[in-house]
């Protein structure tokens, strides 16, 4: 959760700067880029985004120690106020099935201890994110009852872990790819937050112009209204794990959006009126999208984050709910 501190940060009549979580690579690689990061915005951020590893059940053990580890100094000292854990639900090559009946509890038993162990006990855990597309190895059009069963089991799982009071972030993809998000929902009882990644992408000449994209954003099925009527509709908060604009870097026929202020100060907008939980920036050149800005590579992108984001940008509304805590209308 975010901590008091953070919240009293603003000074007087309890004002806060909008948070923004970020995303500059995993474990130690993103640890080393914190420093330029806080610079470059000219304060903390709110929380990091990482991932855990999927290619083995053995390295998703290995990689969640480390990555835990790497985000902590001297004496566990936190480098960071919070962290957003990205678990795997099951890894490239085995099935959901074999999560959902139980014959891998002590693989998530051992990612739970190795959390709580390095002081993020308290982490919000973004468990099997993007289960709607194709991408995944937990998508979950490929079995949607196995789906929700190792969802719930995995929870099960990281909450018996000793010390642990995770919040679980349950995070579909923009739109509705192999199969509808809310048609595979785990429950009330195992999600605390809805969330939602979410980059600039075209397929048509249409929606790169700006306005018309971010429009498209909103309305298409299973887009940011959706996301806000059903988490309102669940009595969840909403986030946004992953956002960024730049070039998409697949041969899919997609485009990025570039350079594209408009964006930041939409999605600035959107996540102050829904009242999201949190959100973080993708500041990284990753093999199928390059949203980099810090480097400034993005000036204009770079430009609308400092100004809406940054030391600057006070709200008078009071301290932002920690995660968890439904945003109603």
């Amino acid at each position: 959760m975010l901590s008091a501190a953070w919240a009293l940060a603003g000074g007087a009549l309890g004002a806060s700067p909008l948070p923004l979580g970020v995303f500059l690579g995993n474990g130690a690689n993103g640890a080393a880029r914190l420093p330029a990061f806080e610079q470059w915005l000219g304060r903390e951020p709110a929380q990091v985004l990482d991932f855990f590893a999927y290619d083995s059940w053995a390295s998703l053990q290995s990689d969640a120690a480390w990555t835990c580890a790497s985000w902590r100094g001297p004496g566990l000292r936190p480098l960071v106020r919070q962290v957003c854990l990205s678990v795997p639900l099951t890894i490239q090559g085995a099935t959901l099935a074999e999560v959902a009946d139980g014959r891998r509890d002590a693989v998530f038993l051992a990612v739970g201890r190795s959390m709580v162990a390095s002081g993020w006990g308290g982490a919000i855990v973004r468990l099997g994110w993007e289960f709607n597309g194709s991408w995944m190895p937990w998508a979950a059009a490929s079995d949607p009852k196995a789906y929700v069963a190792a969802y719930r089991r995995v929870v099960q799982d990281l909450r018996s872990t000793q010390g642990a009071h995770f919040t679980f972030d349950w995070c579909c993809a923009w739109g509705r790819n192999q199969i509808a998000p809310d048609t595979v929902y785990p429950g009330d009882d195992v999600v605390d937050i809805v969330g939602m990644d979410l980059y600039t992408r075209s397929y048509n000449p249409f929606t790169r112009d700006p306005g018309r994209r971010w429009r498209l954003m909103e309305s298409a099925s299973y887009g940011l209204d959706w996301l806000v009527a059903f988490s309102r509709a669940r009595h969840k908060q909403l986030s946004i794990p992953e956002w960024g604009t730049g070039e998409a870097l697949t041969p899919d026929g997609g485009v990025g959006g570039g350079d594209d202020a408009l964006f930041v100060e939409n999605m600035a907008n959107f996540l102050e009126s829904s009242g999201a939980a949190y959100s973080d920036y993708w500041d990284f050149h990753a093999p199928d999208y390059d949203a980099s800005v810090s480097d400034g590579q993005h000036p204009l992108t770079g430009a609308a984050l400092r100004e809406r984001f940054g030391p600057a940008a006070y709200r008078s509304s009071g301290p932002q709910a920690a995660p968890g805590t439904p945003s109603l209308p």
